[in-house]
């Protein structure tokens, strides 16, 4: 007997947008940020046992970032295309710099009043090269089968590897973390926040202060 054609029709799925720069491009880009960095937490600032480094969330203003800034200006231009996202322009608003050292995680967090959220990793080192995505469907937890395979239609937290000259793009409500750094070195990475100008008009741009 003919098996009727059994085909999922997927409805409301999460983008998370992977863009690579090519080795030649992120070599030179990666060692002027990450120099621009380790200059800005020398000395390093006060945390708790535990946390990460973190620069001033106006990184985007500072001139050795232009280069960075120009692939994640492509980037955005790019996913807004993919996703058919009608706007009047958009901006930057916050970017900063993450510094893990070893033995050091963060905690699972979202970015609120933004459209997307970027990282661009300068150093990630074996051991400290993941970050993790939660279900943002809290009503999917109820029921939680056993699965024969782990895949990303059927896990409740998904671990991306990433890798120097990678930046992903991602809603800015998805929540993420980053587990503990194994490796010996630090892991370095840059972030930012993405929001529309007219939404940008009405909304504040940030829900914390550095």
């Amino acid at each position: 007997m003919h098996q009727p054609k059994l085909e999922p029709l997927q409805l409301f799925p999460t983008f998370l947008f992977l863009y690579d720069l090519e080795p030649a491009r992120a070599g030179p880009l990666n060692e002027a940020v990450a120099g621009h960095v380790q200059n800005l937490l020398t000395p390093p600032p006060d945390v708790m046992p535990g946390q990460n480094l973190n620069t001033h969330h106006n990184l985007h203003t500072h001139a050795p970032m232009a280069p960075l800034l120009e692939v994640l200006s492509e980037a955005v231009e790019r996913t807004a295309g993919k996703l058919q996202v009608q706007h009047r322009g958009w901006s930057i608003t916050g970017c900063w710099a993450n510094v893990n050292k070893s033995g050091v995680p963060h905690v699972a967090h979202n970015h609120p009043n933004n459209w997307l959220a970027a990282v661009y990793y300068l150093r990630a080192p074996q051991g400290g090269d993941t970050i993790v995505f939660h279900e943002p469907r809290q009503q999917n937890f109820p029921i939680r089968p056993n699965a024969e395979r782990h895949v990303p239609a059927n896990v409740s937290s998904y671990p991306l590897q990433v890798q120097p000259g990678r930046l992903l793009l991602f809603p800015a409500w998805l929540y993420h973390s980053v587990p503990v750094n194994r490796a010996r070195e630090e892991r370095m990475s840059v972030a930012a926040n993405i929001m529309f100008l007219d939404a940008e008009r009405v909304l504040p741009p940030l829900l914390w202060r550095d």
